[in-house]
């Protein structure tokens, strides 16, 4: 029985690896304008599977239990804090059903999606106790996103059909995820732990991985999310950071790692085809006009927008030279005001009104569709209220304050590096987007816990 129930262990690691890999294809469903049909992902069928397969490896397998029992310290700190959390989460939906009046058990979709984020988040630390090398192929299994790149030299006209939003204002890809938003915060880990590569690595690898940082950066300039842009530039830019503090703050480091970033996202920029590079300009400069244009629901390309992947069209080089476009990246009168009214909501509701927040207070003329917090923390505050927020900045600051830790000691650790960038680009993009339903985010907080875990020993010698 000890033997099937290793047995069934390794499959469910198995399995847990392939969810992993296949995070990068999370659209089996239909997409128009934004407007999409969830259904059933493949990872989260092989997630279901690699659950079952431990329950039972628990079951069948003595040693098992033991070697897991004797890990039971560091492992019942984490319950117990994720189940305060969600404690407080329970509290918020029980509000709201008494003060809104709302079903208490109409949020159970998103309560679905946090139980499969803790999941995959004690999953990790089960797999991972004392398997270093098992940790290193979850990190690596992000390399998935690699499939991602022939999007870049595929036909236009097929990104157009299938792999893109496209409207009279925009033409951002959408990849495999179910939103550019999405693909962009997916593409923010592979590219941190490639550029770890490029920074701490000396063999001719970090030359190759500095080409597939080109091309991921690539890939989320065109996912048109400012948010990414934005914390994937400070995720490379922490990495570079803590790569020169570990070389008692090497200038060469600084100025070598700092030319890399502005080449990569140089680069990115310019091997986009024509209307990608467009609608990056567009979203930077909301006055510019894009080469891609919707008539009678038919896309109409004018002949101007040739796609050269290496030169600016025409077009927009000629605005930029004679004009002065105004810079506006939407956070004052689009994310700004958001937070700021949900600000507001939050200091009505203290104690939240659970996960369902969006679509109880747009009464409140925040919005009449029901417009998310577009921000981590008040997303907690607005669900779980004080409490949540609390035990979740807590949580966070732990993790952080290991982390912190492992690159003090471990700073030419590829993966301890990419871990730092990962996490840093993590937190920057949960500003600007609710979080908890993000599955990656759970792996990488996941992975820094037992890493952490595997190696506090060596901190107390």
């Amino acid at each position: 029985m000890d033997a099937l129930g290793r047995f069934f262990y390794r499959m469910g690691a198995g399995m847990f690896f392939l969810s992993v890999v296949l995070l990068v294809w999370r659209r089996n469903h239909y997409i128009t304008f934004g407007v999409y049909i969830p259904t059933i992902k493949f990872s989260d069928l092989l997630l279901l599977g690699s659950l079952i397969f431990v329950c039972g490896a628990l079951l069948l397998s003595h040693s098992l239990r033991d070697f897991l029992l004797k890990e039971w310290k560091a492992f019942s700190r984490w319950v117990f804090l994720w189940g305060a959390f969600i404690c407080f989460f329970i509290l918020g939906s029980f509000i709201g059903f008494l003060v809104f009046h709302v079903n208490f058990f109409s949020g159970s979709i998103e309560y679905i999606r946090l139980g499969i984020g803790l999941t995959e988040f004690f999953l990790i630390i089960i797999f991972g106790f004392h398997n270093d090398r098992y940790i290193r192929l979850i990190a690596y299994a992000f390399f998935s996103a690699l499939l991602l790149i022939p999007f870049l030299f595929v036909s236009i006209a097929t990104i157009f059909e299938w792999f893109a939003v496209v409207s009279p204002a925009s033409y951002t890809l959408l990849g495999l995820q179910p939103s550019p938003l999405v693909l962009g915060s997916f593409l923010i880990i592979p590219a941190t732990f490639l550029f770890a590569y490029v920074c701490a690595d000396k063999t001719f690898k970090k030359y190759l991985a500095l080409i597939g940082v080109t091309f991921f950066v690539a890939l989320i300039i065109w996912t048109g999310s400012r948010s990414a842009w934005i914390s994937s530039f400070i995720a490379l830019l922490s990495i570079v950071l803590v790569h020169a503090r570990q070389r008692a703050w090497s200038w060469v480091a600084l100025i070598r790692g700092g030319f890399f970033i502005v080449l990569v996202f140089l680069f990115g920029f310019l091997i986009l085809p024509a209307p990608a590079r467009n609608t990056a300009l567009v979203r930077i400069f909301p006055y510019l006009k894009v080469d891609v244009v919707v008539v009678d629901n038919n896309l109409v390309l004018p002949k101007e927008s040739e796609f050269q992947h290496y030169l600016l069209s025409w077009t927009t080089w000629d605005f930029l030279r004679v004009s002065s476009p105004v810079v506006d990246l939407g956070f004052r009168e689009d994310r700004g005001a958001i937070w700021m009214k949900y600000g507001w909501r939050f200091l009505e509701n203290p104690l939240g009104v659970g996960p369902l927040y969006a679509s109880i207070l747009p009464e409140h003329n925040i919005s009449k569709q029901g417009v998310n917090a577009h921000n981590l923390w008040l997303q907690v505050a607005l669900s779980g209220g004080i409490g949540a927020l609390i035990v979740f900045g807590y949580i966070i600051f732990e993790i952080g304050r290991r982390l912190w830790r492992l690159v003090w000691r471990y700073a030419d650790d590829v993966l301890v590096l990419g871990l730092a960038g990962a996490f840093v680009g993590m937190l920057v993009n949960a500003i600007f987007m609710d979080t908890l339903d993000i599955r990656w985010f759970w792996i990488i907080l996941g992975i820094i816990t037992v890493i952490w875990e595997n190696k506090k020993e060596e901190f107390f010698i």
